[in-house]
C-alpha cells in the first residue's frame, strides 16, 4: 500500500486502489531532527497507517486463505541516498480485542 492510498483486496484477489492524495503531499508531515509519531492499527482484515496523527494509507484485506494473523513484528527502513540515522522509542503493542478494540502503534 502506497501513501495516499486505500487498496481493498477482493475474496478472490482483485483489487481496488483509490488515490486519496498524492504521495508527495505527504513529505510535509515528517518533522526534521525530531520524532514522528507512526500508528498502525490492524483489525481484522483492516490495517490503517498514521504519521504524526494524519492517516497516510489504508488497506482491506479480504483474500481468502492468504492473511497471516500472527506472527514475527518486523521494523524495516527503505531509505534513499545516505546517510541514514534511523531511531525507535516508546513501542507500544496492544492485544485487539474481541470487540475489536486496540492498536499497534509504534510512535
Amino acid at each position: 500500500v502506497e501513501r495516499g492510498t486505500r487498496v481493498g483486496i477482493a475474496s478472490d484477489g482483485r483489487r481496488n486502489v483509490q488515490t486519496f492524495a498524492p504521495a508527495a503531499s505527504f513529505r510535509a508531515l515528517f518533522r526534521e531532527n525530531d520524532w514522528n509519531t507512526y500508528r498502525i492499527s490492524a483489525r481484522g482484515s483492516q490495517v490503517e497507517i498514521r504519521i504524526n496523527g494524519t492517516v497516510v494509507a489504508a488497506l482491506d484485506d479480504r483474500q481468502e486463505g492468504e492473511a497471516d494473523r500472527a506472527g514475527l513484528l518486523a521494523l524495516q527502513l527503505h531509505s534513499g541516498a545516505g546517510p541514514v540515522k534511523v531511531q525507535f522509542r516508546n513501542l507500544v503493542l496492544a492485544p485487539v480485542g474481541a470487540d475489536g478494540g486496540g492498536s499497534v502503534t509504534a510512535p
